[in-house]
């Protein structure tokens, strides 16, 4: 009787200790592990904090086949767009090169009736909507344009944070009655497609002294009406369809 009753404790403590092992393993196995950043670096814990969770940076490049040419882009909020401004050479457009002398990294400025069909397969125009959603997601007003803003390249006080990857450069406009290139480095407006029956056609603009985000139907520029704008260039943001 003796012997079956240390029998039976012998069993009993055997299970409890395979019991408590099992346990150790699942704990184990859910411990947090090191987050990554799109280069998959680890990322410590005050990285973490400062990257907004609505933006991926790891987001693939986009490549034009039309001529090459290799953008970053970013995904933020539902949306994934080009991270740098538009360099296809088309009619309408006003690019780098020995007659247009300027800063590269603006690309090319389009006319709008340019603009509208300027981005590759598989991308489109942004629109006054996916503006607002853009502007909104990065906090609106002031802290959008700071937040969507390159960290260099503005005039001396006036860089963002670039929260987003975005990088919205200062690339002002091209005006081509005297072929003149207009308010760099004080703006970054881009034309979005018309979206009103009416044929109004808006810019999505942000600016260098208080750092509003807007969308505008700028009257000094008289964007009214789109017969005005194939005098006008602005830069181009293609959004993935």
């Amino acid at each position: 009787m003796k012997n079956k009753f240390t029998l039976i404790m012998a069993l009993a403590t055997a299970t409890l200790f395979v019991a408590c092992g099992g346990s150790g393993d699942t704990n184990t196995a859910s411990a947090p592990v090191n987050s990554l950043d799109p280069t998959g670096t680890a990322m410590s814990s005050d990285q973490l904090s400062t990257v907004p969770s609505s933006a991926s940076q790891g987001s693939e490049d986009l490549i034009d086949y039309r001529d090459g040419n290799t953008y970053r882009t970013v995904t933020i909020g539902p949306m994934t767009w080009m991270a740098e401004n538009l360099r296809y050479e088309t009619n309408g457009s006003f690019c780098p090169g020995e007659k247009y002398e300027y800063d590269s990294r603006y690309g090319c400025y389009y006319t709008h009736s340019a603009a509208v069909s300027s981005c590759p397969v598989g991308w489109h125009l942004s629109t006054k909507a996916e503006w607002e959603t853009l502007f909104a997601i990065a906090g609106g007003g002031e802290v959008a344009a700071n937040a969507l803003k390159s960290t260099s390249g503005w005039a001396v006080g006036a860089a963002g944070t670039d929260d987003y990857g975005f990088s919205a450069l200062p690339s002002g406009s091209y005006y081509n009655i005297d072929s003149r290139f207009r308010d760099t480095p004080r703006w970054a407006s881009y034309w979005t497609s018309i979206e009103e029956s009416s044929g109004k056609t808006y810019v999505a603009r942000i600016d260098d002294d208080v750092g509003i985000s807007s969308i505008t139907r700028d009257t000094t520029y008289n964007f009214t009406q789109v017969k005005n704008t194939y005098h006008w260039g602005f830069p181009v943001r293609c959004v993935k369809n």
